[in-house]
């Protein structure tokens, strides 16, 4: 079960959801997490996913609350057979950075225990949300420790636009024109995104053109590339491919097949329609 909850007005410039997903997982599920376009803050209330690094195979134990940035390639996946309780900040693209201040391309390919950057604040807070009866108490909860971030966060509107036009538009969107509407020099662009989203631009781009080509191989089926490669933006389906090996390790069709044996499961499918 998936419940999405959008935030209150004040926090929808940094916040794109809450998300509560409670499942009870008996057989033994691996879920492959390729290159995404989303920056998160997890709360494991009950049981917590195992983590398997993709190249060497190591596993360890995901921390109780953890902030996993933006993702530029598969790295890992989850290996999943337990009672779940994971209660999700779905952040804008420049949204963590805003609230928090901090760098996102220090957090870029990475999961990081969430009060090493936060402090003890945030193990407080997965404690009441442990506590709480209802998906309602616990958004009240989380959004009460965001609001006091807001009068503080920091604001650079041609940046914040630009993330927000890339990901709105799943990465077909001219890069030239956002850097002209926003009234800097190239390097500035560049170096201002990187600090506010963690990547560049065009890999901001190439990244949320990939997960709109995810999306639509869960809606069309797999033998449906050639479409989807022309929807999602690409030049061709070699195109598409050649993106799929270096942002996922897999082909279109393996993707597709090792998310749909978990698709009850899926946390990314609640995204599609935000």
């Amino acid at each position: 079960m998936i419940r999405t909850v959008h935030p209150q007005p004040l926090l929808r410039p940094f916040i794109r959801s809450f998300r509560f997903r409670e499942s009870v997982v008996t057989e033994s599920l691996r879920f492959p997490i390729p290159a995404r376009p989303v920056q998160f803050m997890e709360f494991y209330l009950r049981d917590r996913y195992q983590v398997i690094d993709f190249a060497s195979e190591v596993v360890t134990t995901a921390p109780s609350v953890v902030v996993l940035g933006q993702q530029t390639r598969r790295l890992s996946d989850l290996h999943l057979q337990g009672n779940y309780a994971v209660f999700t900040i779905n952040f804008q693209p420049t949204g963590f950075h805003r609230l928090f201040g901090v760098s996102m391309s220090e957090l870029s390919d990475t999961a990081i225990p969430a009060d090493a950057i936060l402090g003890d604040s945030v193990n407080a807070l997965q404690e009441q949300l442990a506590h709480a009866g209802s998906l309602v108490e616990r958004v009240e909860l989380t959004e009460r420790f965001l609001l006091p971030k807001v009068m503080k966060a920091t604001s650079f509107p041609p940046i914040v636009w630009a993330a927000d036009s890339i990901l709105c538009g799943h990465g077909r969107v001219s890069l030239d024109a956002l850097r002209r509407e926003s009234g800097l020099g190239l390097r500035q662009f560049e170096r201002q995104f990187d600090r506010y989203v963690g990547v560049t631009p065009k890999r901001f781009a190439r990244i949320a053109r990939f997960q709109r080509a995810v999306t639509l191989g869960r809606l069309y089926g797999e033998g449906n590339w050639t479409r989807i490669a022309a929807e999602a933006g690409y030049f061709d389906q070699m195109h598409l491919i050649k993106d799929f090996w270096e942002l996922s390790g897999q082909t279109p069709t393996l993707l597709h097949q090792a998310v749909r044996a978990t698709e009850s499961w899926n946390p990314l499918r609640a995204l599609d329609k935000e």
